[in-house]
């Protein structure tokens, strides 16, 4: 979210000054953006950050959040969730107080719960996913031994 919030505020900057750029007076936008209140803060924020998420994890399974972190978007069985799944999961992050969905006995906040959708480490991932195709292997040996 600190990501999204960064790339928001860049890209009213990135608007301010091209209206400069086109010979209007800025100023009294980015007045107006000082002034701004919380409720249109936060759909313009939204409006803003949804498609980031989108594009970034139907794409890539991550957010630049993610990278740092080592964790990864996956669906129930650990494959990357569908685009349908993604959507969800981007606009579920607005639900209002969904911040509280990660206070229960499991961490797993509204927005991977109505997706159907897991973040976990990606280390973690793909070394079960590994030792599952080990298993797999094993088994086809053992088919043919038989």
């Amino acid at each position: 979210m600190i990501i999204s919030r960064l790339l928001a505020m860049l890209l009213l900057v990135v608007f301010g000054l091209s209206i400069e750029l086109v010979g209007m007076n800025s100023e009294a936008y980015f007045d107006s953006l000082e002034d701004i209140n919380s409720v249109l803060d936060w759909l313009i924020t939204a409006i803003l950050s949804v498609p980031y998420f989108i594009i970034l994890e139907i794409t890539t399974g991550k957010t630049i959040g993610k990278y740092l972190t080592g964790t990864i978007v996956v669906h129930r069985y650990g494959n990357q969730p569908q685009t349908s799944d993604i959507i969800k999961r981007s606009f579920a992050r607005y639900i209002p107080f969904g911040a509280l969905s990660f206070l229960g006995t499991i961490p797993r906040g509204w927005h991977d719960t109505m997706s159907d959708t897991y973040v976990v480490e990606e280390k973690t991932l793909y070394s079960a996913k590994t030792s599952f195709e080990n298993l797999e292997m094993l088994d086809k040996n053992e088919e043919e031994m038989v």
